[in-house]
This record gives structure tokens, C-alpha cells and sequence, in this order.
């Protein structure tokens, strides 16, 4: 247990570190991986549900990246953005996810 609190320890020093590059890797993808998945399920696309699950992980490392901030208590406006921007690719995303199963758009996976 506490070798993976050490792991941890570092992917957060590691996280904190290197703030700027993550930032300016994340954000983009953050906003482009939601956009296609939005796209694709306005085309009704089978790849809506794939789409998303990637587009989600972006947003989930990216909501952890703000997290790591917030653990150490550092808490201004960029927080706030980021904070937001993941919450809402989060919550675009499986909406995408949701619409398109109640919809019934065939799914790539299955």
C-alpha cells in the first residue's frame, strides 16, 4: 500500500512539475477529442461511443491535473477554467454516449 502512495506522490510532483506542458497537451486534445465526438454523433456515426471514451480519459486526466493543485492548495482563476473545461467535455461526452444509445446509433464496438 504504501509503495503505490509513493507512485502516486510522483505522478502528482510529476503532474505539478511539468504544469505547463500537460496544460498545453491537454487542453487542445481535451477540445478536439470532444468536438469530433460531437460531430460524429451529429452524423450518427458508429464510432460516437469509442470517440467518447477517449475524448472522457482526456477530460479524467485532465480534471486529476487540476486535482493535484487543488490537494496542495493552490486555488486560482486557471484552476477554475481547467476545472471547468474537463467538467464539461466530461459531461458533453457521456451525454454523447447516452444520446446515441437512446437513439439506437449501431455501435462500432459491439
Amino acid at each position: 500500500m504504501l509503495a503505490s502512495m509513493d507512485h502516486l506522490h510522483h505522478l502528482l510532483a510529476f503532474s505539478r512539475d511539468y504544469c505547463a506542458t500537460v496544460c498545453t497537451f491537454l487542453i487542445p486534445l481535451c477540445i478536439l477529442s470532444t468536438s469530433q465526438t460531437l460531430w460524429l454523433l451529429y452524423r450518427q456515426h458508429p464510432w460516437v461511443v469509442p470517440a467518447a471514451g477517449g475524448a472522457m480519459l482526456l477530460a479524467l486526466t485532465l480534471l486529476g491535473h487540476v486535482l493535484s493543485w487543488i490537494v496542495i492548495g493552490v486555488v486560482m482563476g486557471p484552476t477554475y477554467f481547467l476545472f471547468g473545461l474537463g467538467g464539461t467535455a466530461l459531461f458533453l461526452n457521456t451525454w454523447a454516449v447516452w444520446w446515441s444509445r437512446k437513439h439506437s446509433i449501431p455501435n462500432a464496438i459491439s
